[in-house]
């Protein structure tokens, strides 16, 4: 059976492409400048876009979080 696929982008051609198109959290914490605290804020008001899990640590789509930062830098 053929599933057809959604994504918005093409699925990476090796481990390490997919790796850089995940951020972890000392990622975004880097690239929005804020606490460990602030994010957490941020995650409970559903201020930034949601985060996925895989084990226990939490990841964001790369193209989803510049997306949404430049959708801020509109406003």
């Amino acid at each position: 059976m053929n599933i057809p696929c959604t994504t918005a982008s093409p699925i990476p051609a090796s481990k390490s492409d997919l790796v850089e198109t995940l951020l972890t959290t000392e990622d975004m914490l880097a690239i929005l400048k804020i606490s460990r605290r602030t994010l957490d804020s941020y995650l409970a008001d559903q201020v930034i876009p949601p985060p996925f899990k895989i084990g226990r640590r939490l990841y964001w789509h790369r193209e989803q979080i510049e997306r949404w930062l430049r959708q801020q830098a509109r406003l």
